[in-house]
């Protein structure tokens, strides 16, 4: 990859190198939308499987058939057609999965270039292409008519997507291992707090080497455990309400429900900037939890799980939504008890329970206050703090690297795609 020196041409969309076409979409690649098809949510609860079922932002679903299997490149084409604004929403599945009609299905001729043409696209305005007010549409025609500047050689386009795929490779080797983390640290919640295998005194099991264990409105429980409801050991608190000239640039930022992956956990990406005023205990501080207390999944995915949130530093102050609760233990150190508690099923049962609404669920305020839950020791909880708390840095320190590698990816994409910088090619 070097900047040398480019000759360039005037061309339709702005200089390009000489060595480029102008193309469209539809000159490098196949449309296989008339392989979509929509199931209904209430099929699918009868279709339950290992496939993906692909919409327009993502897997929404998994089911026990496939209309697609390979490569191929999803572009959204209704409800949430873009990303950051004015880019495509784009998705790369592979292998076998099934997808709705709310999504475009392209495929080129090899594996390079449909990767060569999501990065093109990944660096396109697509704002005049897309009509609709209340419902944006990015149609086929209209997908079609898009144009970009395209390298003749195949060798070029092959080097212009392998540094590009390199940055994601690592993006996504650093989120599968925070992943990896997580499920460590759940089964490390179950194991001593459901199982009750923690270490006795003696560095042994403890339920299957005799401890104790004692009568409790839960079952049998650990000696010096306790059974309460959780308004006795949290504090909730309600997001702050807004409206949209209350989101503008900003140091401070919303964290909304797009900030809690489906299933729970943290998503960096759910971030809002935020003018609008706030109370101070709606301020979200790092490693603070909070809760979803609104849904607009069709399985309930969302609704109830708990994020520890991770600023990284970017913006001066977070500050929960509505659609959020804040949940705060009154010690310090049993915050990670508490996130795993609310992520385990039992909770999650609890919580939709509690829900009402049809299209849009809705938590009760009741739902985490009124929940009877087991609270082990004070050296327990401590002991389990010092685990998770070391899981925790590792995970931030994914998290920083990942915003490194996504601002440098970035930096290049438009000098690659409009060749500003040039790869040598056999």
């Amino acid at each position: 990859m070097n900047e040398q020196k480019i000759k360039f041409k005037e061309s339709e969309i702005g200089e390009i190198p000489e060595e480029w076409d102008i193309v469209t979409v539809t000159d490098v690649s196949q449309n296989f939308d008339n392989k979509r098809k929509p199931i209904s949510s209430n099929e699918r609860l009868k279709m339950k499987g290992q496939y993906p079922y692909y919409g327009a932002a993502g897997i929404i679903d998994y089911i026990d058939d496939f209309n697609y299997d390979g490569n191929y490149l999803l572009i959204a084409e209704d409800g949430t057609v873009t990303s950051d604004g004015s880019k495509p929403m784009l998705q790369l599945p592979n292998g076998k999965f099934w997808v709705s009609n709310h999504a475009h299905v392209l495929k080129c001729q090899n594996y390079e270039d449909t990767l060569f043409l999501y990065y093109q696209l990944k660096n396109t305005n697509i704002i005049p292409f897309i009509t609709g007010a209340v419902q944006p549409k990015l149609s086929q025609e209209n997908l079609n008519k898009i144009k970009f500047g395209w390298p003749r050689k195949f060798e070029e386009r092959k080097k212009f997507t392998k540094i590009l795929s390199d940055f994601d490779s690592k993006i996504e080797l650093n989120q599968r291992m925070n992943e990896n983390i997580e499920k460590i640290g759940q089964s490390l919640f179950k194991q001593w707090f459901v199982n009750y295998e923690f270490p006795n005194e003696k560095g042994k099991p403890y339920s299957s080497s005799g401890g104790i264990l004692i009568d409790s409105e839960l079952g049998k429980i650990p000696k010096k455990w306790i059974v309460t409801k959780l308004r006795d050991f949290v504090d909730v608190i309600k997001g702050c309400s807004y409206s949209s000239i209350d989101l503008s640039k900003s140091d401070n930022a919303l964290v909304t429900l797009k900030s809690i992956t489906r299933g729970g956990g943290f998503n960096e990406n759910g971030f809002k900037e935020y003018v609008g005023k706030f109370k101070p205990e709606q301020q979200i501080y790092e490693d603070e939890i909070v809760v979803a207390h609104t849904d607009l999944t069709q399985n309930a995915e969302v609704l109830g799980q708990p994020a520890l949130i991770r600023s990284m530093g970017k913006y001066k102050a977070l500050i929960a939504s509505l659609d959020l609760v804040v949940v705060r233990p009154k010690e310090h150190y049993s915050k990670f008890y508490i996130y795993y508690l609310l992520k385990d099923t039992k909770f999650q049962e609890h919580a939709y329970s509690y829900a009402n609404g049809s299209t849009v669920l809705h938590l009760s305020s009741k739902a985490i206050p009124e929940y009877l839950a087991i609270i082990p020791s004070n050296e327990l909880l401590k002991s389990f703090y010092g685990i998770i708390e070391k899981f925790n840095e590792r995970i931030k320190l994914n998290l920083h690297q990942t915003k490194n590698l996504e601002e440098l990816r970035d930096s290049l994409l438009p000098k690659l795609m409009s060749g500003q910088i040039r790869v040598k090619s056999d």
